[in-house]
């Protein structure tokens, strides 16, 4: 009962702040305008070979506080910034990853709710890993500057630690950003070119094994360093 009042007296609170930050996160995001148009892979997933960087931190900081602010002590850590979006300069798509850690999973009741009052739309665990549970949130259009993946991991789960050390690696390695930003725009030419309905998988799956690789790399050096 304490968690549910605890998180719905924030959700009203971060309804006001978020308010008044609204004119400016738009004003952001209409710089983008000065900015070369992106390629489109499919009709909801926008390719930037030149990254909206300004814009992109601007939307990552202003959900960032949301989630802080609405959710509190349910976070046990982050929300940190995260995916391809928080490498400074790396094409690919707008959409900003953010990463929290919850107790558990699926996360309670409580919880769901007060992201549904933020706008956040629970799925349910990722394709590709149970330990990564997905909400999309955000401003905007689907796909489009502005909206938002939230990652819900659960404590113990190494999840926030290996996404942070992928985003680390890439931002301090020359090699390694070269490499993804390289296969992203491969797979994005290839996926203009694929036949409609396989596109954003044909762009996925062609990065995939490169994915694997930096992220083998990037635990290591993360290993290494600390």
């Amino acid at each position: 009962a304490c968690m549910i009042r605890t998180l719905l007296v924030s959700t009203l609170r971060v309804g006001c702040r978020s308010a008044l930050f609204l004119p400016y996160l738009h004003s952001s995001i209409a710089r983008m305008s000065s900015l070369p148009q992106p390629v489109y892979i499919d009709e909801t997933t926008p390719f930037y070979e030149q990254q909206p960087t300004e814009a992109i931190a601007t939307v990552a900081a202003y959900e960032m506080d949301k989630l802080q602010t609405a959710l509190g002590d349910a976070i046990l850590a982050g929300p940190i910034h995260v995916g391809s979006s928080a490498i400074k300069g790396m094409p690919g798509s707008p959409i900003v990853d953010l990463a929290i850690v919850v107790e558990s999973l699926p996360p309670p009741p409580p919880l769901l709710e007060v992201l549904a009052q933020m706008g956040y739309e629970y799925k349910g665990a990722a394709p590709h890993d149970p330990q990564d549970h997905w909400a999309m949130g955000g401003e905007g259009p689907k796909g489009h500057l502005g909206r938002t993946v939230l990652h819900l991991s659960p404590a113990g789960s190494s999840f926030v630690d290996d996404a942070r050390a992928f985003v680390d690696y890439c931002n301090s390695n020359p090699a390694a950003f070269e490499a993804y930003a390289n296969v992203k725009l491969e797979g994005m030419r290839l996926a203009t070119g694929a036949a409609e309905g396989s596109r954003h998988r044909t762009y996925k799956m062609h990065k995939h094994q490169v994915v694997a690789r930096l992220l083998g790399e990037a635990k290591e050096w993360c290993r290494v360093l600390h």
